[in-house]
């Protein structure tokens, strides 16, 4: 009896095999499948590609659709599609100054029903790169482009222009050799052609070719194959040995010319790569000698080498109507001209970019602040798609430069965020109807172009600066009305000469202002209320609206950077990361300012596990000790929380009694009103079983923290529902139920849809209940307290969340995924177990297909 196995699983085995035989690497191939709901990596069996999932920092808007057409491609499975938003982007991280192929490819699939195929363009970074032009839905549009950048990272934007909603189904980067497809002023090279000539229909990718070029193949009816089966020695193009192994020649010998002939609409600067190597063995001495023409001109030679690869070069600006290339060989020569493989691109001027420093600190403020902006791509390129709320100034030869920002009414809180000061060109800043708290910070007085500052109505404290005085009497336009705690006469707006003494406040008068606020905080700070809103600002440990912190990491580390960040932390994070297990480090020292910002503190809720690195100047950074606070914080409101202390060549005793290095005497003396939460959290957490290390190998301590912290997430994993609140649904407490909308008009439609597809993946049955009905809509309203749109997914008994908090989980975190796949392992074996009894008593009940346990609902 023999085993059966798919053709397609046969081949992908094989390709598998014959990687490793040749030893051809993918270590610097970057491969997404876009809109794949796997959280995992997968090697494409056809081609033995390894493709990755999209991750948030990659891409944070779009929705993913399964195609209808049918193809056998893995990664052609899904496509995430753009809705919303007239430009959506990808951030993709790469070596700075590397020559890259990028390629974009686009399946339609007729994902979305629509009889009308999408049009819409395609950029890299603030540049136009193509149009991507749908007319056939089971066929791939393929885009590439040979590109250097000059950042650490590209931009992929899709932008819609009215005539479809924009999609992509994969995104893939090769590195190329640094000295092949040059071109004099260093532009990019857009693809026009890729041909293989003669090769019977054939299709040659990765692993034939080891920078993974697309060869199609093409041959006139006037041209005949020539082949050999010895292998081609390549030169630096690296062209697979299959592609060069054949060429065209004339059908008729007499012939001495090989023509190729095309229209083009508009004005170009084409760029050639012709590719020869000779096949056929002559006598000693003789050899082709090939002349290349170029729209009838005599442009360049070649003399192709037996069993040898050669490539001729060439470009030439045209303007719009035919053109054709030849090759010639001499009419005296008894061989005819060959050509084994050409490349055509466009040339493409490419490079639009924003001030590097400029773009860092609207990204830092995105990060810091949470804007909800659809801040994508370059902020001020393509200038019909800036991003909102800025402006720029431009010039032929520099980058752009931000010069206004505007982001009143945003919903900011904490401090004014430092990475403002990096913004060096800005002439208007309006921070207005916010609720900024905190000094105004002395840095701004250090930005020498601004002119213009509104910070009205915000929560400010403390004074005036001397120097925003100083600076408004000169005609500087400042706006600081609306803030309650702020000192001093608050200019509106209007520019108006002060008299000398308008901010002089009497000596007297101040110190019974300052002593009364002393004694006022002092009052304050006995309440226990006050304190926990002193934690973060606000009620600490955030969570989304589904009750839970996000999930995005297992271990959050807190240390404090200079002392052992290129030390201890670097090497405890890394054997976490080797034993699979996920560790939120701040590697780009975000610890800036006094306040720990919005990626901090997410970052501290989407963890399982905190691992607190104590060393000798932990708490001279008030950053640290907010991290802490909000540690103990979330571990203390949810006890499944673990808080793990290490005791770095410190002793824990100095931790609980503030003595030592461990002394707050320099925050007392600051009269720092966070001093006491600081105490409550240092005496707790010192108080917990942790770590030691003094002396000896560090080795050795972290190898005993990562075999703890593996056993805690294993446990918590295998209960990995308790994480979500206790919120059950009538009859929920062992099914999986979603209230959806049967409505297509409901703008929540297609969400609900995304969802239960999705969710039917893992497990076999799902409960829908429709809030058009009556019931289903004041069930749902009961249980969450309040109107919430759906999806709504309840899971045993367990609120899990929405359309967002789903959609990531499934995306993200395998954990969750593990889950629904061992409800569906459990639901088979009592299906199975049922369906075994029934088998055995004809006379038994037999339990509804269309209303599981008769609880309501109809499944998937």
């Amino acid at each position: 009896m023999f085993l059966k196995l798919p053709f397609a699983l046969l081949v992908g085995a094989f390709t598998v095999m014959m990687l490793k035989a040749h030893g051809q690497d993918q270590s610097d191939f970057i491969s997404i499948d876009c809109g794949q709901l796997q959280t995992k990596e997968y090697t494409e069996p056809t081609t033995g590609i390894t493709y990755g999932p999209e991750t948030v920092d990659i891409v944070d808007t779009g929705v993913s659709k399964p195609i209808v057409v049918s193809d056998p491609r893995q990664q052609f499975q899904f496509v995430r599609m753009f809705p919303e938003g007239t430009r959506n982007c990808y951030k993709i991280n790469i070596k700075r100054r590397q020559k890259y192929l990028i390629r974009a490819s686009f399946l339609y699939g007729n994902y979305d029903g629509d009889k009308d195929l999408p049009e819409f363009s395609l950029h890299l970074g603030g540049d136009l790169w193509e149009s991507v032009v749908i007319s056939n839905a089971s066929s791939e549009v393929v885009k590439e482009l040979i590109h250097i950048p000059m950042r650490y990272y590209i931009h992929i934007c899709l932008v819609n222009i009215d005539k479809g909603i924009p999609f992509i189904s994969t995104i893939e980067l090769r590195p190329l050799h640094k000295d092949t497809y040059q071109t004099e002023s260093g532009t990019s090279l857009a693809l026009h052609s890729r041909i293989n000539m003669a090769a019977n229909k054939a299709r040659y990718r990765y692993p034939e070719d080891v920078n993974d070029r697309i060869w199609s193949s093409w041959m006139s009816e006037t041209w005949k194959k020539i082949n050999t089966s010895f292998n081609i020695n390549t030169d630096k193009y690296q062209l697979p040995s299959l592609v060069l192994r054949t060429a065209a020649t004339p059908k008729d010998d007499s012939i001495k010319r090989l023509s190729l002939m095309w229209q083009h609409s508009v004005n170009a600067t084409y760029h050639f790569y012709w590719h020869f190597a000779e096949i056929i063995k002559f006598n000693s001495g003789l050899s082709r000698y090939l002349t290349i023409n170029i729209n009838g001109k005599p442009s360049y030679r070649a003399i192709p080498q037996y069993l040898s690869s050669r490539t001729s070069t060439g470009s030439i600006a045209v303007g719009g109507g035919p053109f054709n290339f030849q090759i010639y060989s001499p009419p005296t020569s008894s061989y005819g001209p060959i050509l084994n493989a050409y490349e055509i691109y466009t040339e493409k001027k490419l490079g639009s970019e924003t001030d590097q420093q400029d773009v860092e600190a609207l990204t830092n403020l995105k990060s810091t602040y949470g804007i909800i902006k659809n801040w994508q791509g370059d902020p001020c390129y393509p200038k019909e798609y800036i991003w909102a709320g800025v402006n720029c100034s431009y010039s032929d030869n520099d980058s752009a430069r931000i010069i206004s920002l505007n982001l009143s009414s945003s919903g900011l809180t904490e401090e004014i965020a430092a990475s403002i000061f990096n913004l060096t060109m800005i002439q208007t800043l309006d921070l207005s109807n916010n609720k900024l708290s905190g000094q105004i910070p002395e840095y701004l007085s250090q930005l020498p172009k601004l002119n213009i500052l509104n910070l009205e109505k915000n929560d400010l404290t403390g004074s005036v600066p001397a120097w925003l005085i100083a600076k408004e009497n000169d005609g500087f336009s400042l706006s600081l009305c609306g803030n309650p705690s702020l000192s001093g006469q608050l200019p509106c707006g209007k520019q108006k000469k002060k008299k000398k003494n308008q901010f002089v406040i009497p000596v007297v008068v101040l110190i019974i202002i300052v002593s009364w606020v002393s004694f006022a905080a002092a009052l304050v700070w006995k309440s226990k209320r006050f304190r926990a809103y002193w934690r973060l600002g606000k009620d600490s440990c955030t969570e989304s609206e589904n009750g839970q912190s996000s999930r995005g990491h297992d271990v959050f580390l807190s240390f404090r950077g200079d002392d052992i960040r290129e030390g201890f932390a670097r090497y405890l994070h890394d054997a976490l990361d080797k034993n699979g297990i996920k560790t939120f480090f701040d590697d780009q020292n975000l610890q800036k300012g006094d306040e720990i910002g919005p990626t901090l503190v997410n970052a501290i809720e989407a963890s399982e596990v905190s691992i607190i690195l104590f060393s000798k100047n932990y708490v001279t950074s008030s950053w640290c000790l907010g991290e802490l606070v909000h540690i103990i914080d979330c571990k203390n409101k949810n006890k499944d929380r673990r808080v793990v202390p290490v005791f770095y060549k410190v002793n824990p005793s100095d931790i609980r009694n503030q003595s030592g290095s461990f002394s707050l005497q320099t925050w007392i003396d600051r009269e720092n009103v966070k001093v006491p939460v600081w105490k409550e959290a240092l005496v707790e957490v010192a108080n917990l079983s942790g770590y030691h290390y003094t002396r000896g190998y560090e080795s050795e301590t972290i190898e005993k923290i990562v075999e703890n912290i593996s056993g805690v997430l294993k446990q918590m994993k295998e209960n990995s529902l308790r994480r979500f609140d206790t919120i059950c649904p009538e009859g929920g407490e062992d099914e999986i139920v979603i209230y959806t909308t049967s409505s297509a008009r409901d703008k929540n439609f297609q969400k609900c849809q995304t969802i239960i597809q999705s969710l039917s993946q893992f497990v076999l049955k799902v409960q829908q209940r429709d809030v058009t009905i009556r019931k289903f809509r004041k069930e749902l309203k009961k249980l969450m307290k309040k109107d919430m749109p759906p999806p709504r997914v309840f899971v045993h008994g367990r609120y899990v969340g929405g359309y967002d908090e789903v959609s990531r989980l499934i995306t993200n975190e395998p954990w969750f995924c593990e889950t629904l796949d061992k409800i569906q392992k459990r639901d088979e074996v009592r299906l199975h177990g049922r369906d075994l009894v029934q088998q055995e008593d004809a006379s038994s009940v037999s339990v509804s297909e269309t209303d599981p346990g008769g609880r309501g609902g109809s499944p998937v």
